[in-house]
């Protein structure tokens, strides 16, 4: 499992950082529909348990991959996801996943990603944060192929 959080919303990772369940000051990250300063106690226990024995891992991503996440998923899916979302599916591009891993992900291997929620988003916001963190836009695409076309059934 790979808990993603983006910096600044990011209470779970700062708490097994820490190696006691933390809280923290505020959310100052963009990402703030699912943000919380504190993480359930039974929720710190079983990452810090999982993370122990490698079954868990905790990353933290900035908002300006989290956008990125939420215009490329748009742009190979057309979805619209929020922040919260586009964490997860930043990890997707640019070798995120296999850093976040700290290792590579095979052929073999099956790869999940939770997508969830669009409530907190919209068009102008995804053009707002394509033209601010555009920089990014070009990280993870080989020969013009995204990760969505060589996965999509019938290359739908």
């Amino acid at each position: 499992i790979l808990a993603m959080e983006t910096k600044g919303a990011d209470a779970l990772n700062v708490s097994l950082r820490a190696g006691e369940l933390t809280t923290l000051p505020g959310i100052t990250s963009q990402a703030t529909s699912l943000g919380a300063v504190r993480v359930a106690e039974r929720a710190y226990e079983i990452a810090k348990e999982g993370e122990a024995s490698g079954r868990v891992v905790s990353a933290v991503l900035s908002d300006a991959e989290a956008a990125m996440g939420c215009w490329r998923f748009a742009d190979d899916e057309r979805m619209l996801v929020e922040l919260a979302c586009g964490v997860n599916l930043a990890l997707c591009y640019g070798g995120r996943l296999e850093k976040a891993l700290g290792r590579p992900v095979h052929k073999d291997e099956t790869v999940v990603i939770v997508v969830c929620g669009g409530s907190n988003v919209n068009t102008e916001m995804l053009a707002n944060w394509r033209l601010e963190h555009g920089h990014l836009n070009d990280e993870g695409v080989t020969n013009g192929v995204v990760p969505s076309g060589k996965t999509a059934p019938n290359g739908a």
